[in-house]
């Protein structure tokens, strides 16, 4: 690959897919290879066109078939490359555990229907892990990293106070019931398989393509990638706004200003 600025910019108006795709087969030196690169994006509904876009990148260079990249999600590429020796549960299972802990708080929950509770709960209870707030941290300390996570300045709300309180315990209740099991949730999977990528030597160029609200291991990572030359951030320019509030990120963007490439 090329050298070139580690984050991309295309005009808001463009087809992001299209033009991501244009760029990588430009910065590509090994035509029509492209195995030495991997293209992440934030779902799979678009790995389709993404493939599209780039045959069509191919051909008007004068190649009518490619090999590879390989093109898949964060979540997926983790997965690859980092196999986990211990179970993560699928949601379905995750919800049951969760029901099981919300059924011996009764004191705290009353009488909220627990599948409704659970369904509803999954997806904070990952956000926190994957913003590594300690399932061992005091109420205080829990209030404070929860609205640091959120954005909240200044003084919350006061149900914040009584849900930050219910939260906790539920959080808290939910991590004995799968320590129990010996399972591991999918946040701390994936905090453990970043932190394991960032120790390793990378042997492909990575394309994260439209992904502008990563976590904050995600956002680490990226930047670790980003930093030692062996990936790029393509974005549309509107997404340069960064919808994480994570520091890293809001650095990474904020100083990669001057060295954009705009097209």
């Amino acid at each position: 690959m090329n050298p070139a600025a580690a984050v991309v910019l295309f005009p808001h108006s463009d087809d992001l897919l299209a033009s991501a795709a244009r760029h990588i087969v430009a910065q590509a030196t090994t035509l029509p290879d492209l195995t030495g690169c991997v293209v992440l994006l934030p779902g799979l509904l678009f790995a389709s066109d993404l493939r599209h876009h780039l045959l069509d990148a191919a051909t008007a260079a004068g190649h009518t078939a490619l090999l590879g990249p390989a093109i898949g999600t964060t979540e997926q590429w983790l997965a690859e490359q980092v196999p986990l020796a211990e179970p993560v549960p699928g949601r379905a299972r995750r919800e049951l555990l969760l029901v099981n802990a919300i059924r011996q708080h009764p004191d705290v929950f009353g009488e909220q229907d627990p599948w409704t509770l659970a369904d509803s709960l999954i997806t904070l209870f990952d956000e926190l892990t994957l913003h590594r707030i300690p399932v061992d941290a005091g109420l205080d300390d829990f209030r404070r990293r929860l609205q640091s996570a959120y954005g909240l300045a200044g003084t919350p709300p006061e149900p914040f106070d009584r849900e930050a309180r219910i939260v906790q315990r539920l959080w808290q209740a939910w991590h004995v019931q799968l320590q129990a099991e010996d399972l591991l949730d999918p946040g701390a999977a994936q905090l453990l398989q970043l932190a394991t990528l960032r120790d390793r030597p990378h042997t492909r160029h990575i394309y994260f393509v439209g992904i502008d609200a990563p976590t904050g291991a995600e956002a680490e990572w990226i930047d670790a990638v980003l930093a030692g030359g062996n990936g790029q951030l393509l974005l549309h320019r509107a997404m340069s706004g960064a919808q994480s509030n994570h520091p890293v990120w809001q650095q990474l963007l904020a100083s990669a200003t001057l060295s954009l490439i705009h097209i």
